[in-house]
């Protein structure tokens, strides 16, 4: 075998492995951050609460009322009598601004 044949192999070797290693970059597993409540609290909230969510108890995320503020997001306990009110509130005050 000649040194072009030789020469030819080496880099047909080459690109190979180096498409290997390139294409299989997009199937590794990127990092997730989760944002989300972790605990909860049944106080009331002393701000205008302008909006909610409900979140889903998916760990590391707690069963949680997230009610959003001018001073931001907060997390509440769905079990908490008052939450219930408040969503009653914003449910109404919603569907009647739709009107």
């Amino acid at each position: 075998m000649n040194w072009r044949n030789k020469l030819f192999t080496f880099t047909v070797i080459c690109v190979v492995g180096y498409i290997t290693v390139v294409s299989g970059n997009y199937r590794r597993p990127t990092k997730v951050t989760t944002r989300c409540c972790e605990n909860v609290s049944k106080a009331l909230i002393p701000y205008a609460i302008t909006g909610y969510k409900r979140q889903n108890p998916l760990k590391p995320c707690v069963d949680a009322v997230i009610f959003y503020t001018d001073k931001g997001q907060i997390c509440s306990d769905p079990e908490a009598r008052w939450v219930e009110k408040k969503i009653r509130e914003l449910t109404t005050l919603d569907q009647d601004l739709k009107i």
